[in-house]
């Protein structure tokens, strides 16, 4: 499998009425679900490595070092794919009320480097 098609299947799996009605819930609640998101890509990277659509994956995978040689920086996800390795990190990005409290989108955006 290759970038473009992991991405596509992603989608497929994520952008269903049925997905989509629990992401409204969510919204609903005005929760944010995160760890809901990535048990699902845990379980999708299962069945497609017993499948044999990719060759290896790993959680909280130990991607780079830092300058501190005792530290390094985690992806939420490393994904062996015929066109390269890809390191994927979730964040999520809320905009709306959550608790009751208005959250602004602008506050989601902070860039991490590796």
């Amino acid at each position: 499998m290759v970038y473009k098609e992991l991405f596509n299947k992603i989608d497929d799996h994520f952008v269903s009425d049925c997905a989509l009605a629990r992401v409204c819930a969510f919204r609903h609640a005005e929760r944010q679900v995160e760890g809901w998101f990535k048990g699902e890509l845990l379980w999708l990277l299962k069945s497609w490595k017993n499948a044999g659509l990719i060759d290896n994956w790993k959680s909280e995978y130990r991607a780079f070092q830092t300058n501190d040689k005792r530290h390094y920086r985690r992806a939420d996800f490393f994904i062996e794919l015929a066109d390269g390795p890809l390191y994927l990190e979730l964040k999520v990005f809320y905009h709306g009320t959550q608790a009751g409290q208005k959250v602004d989108l602008g506050t989601c955006f902070t860039f991490f480097a590796f």
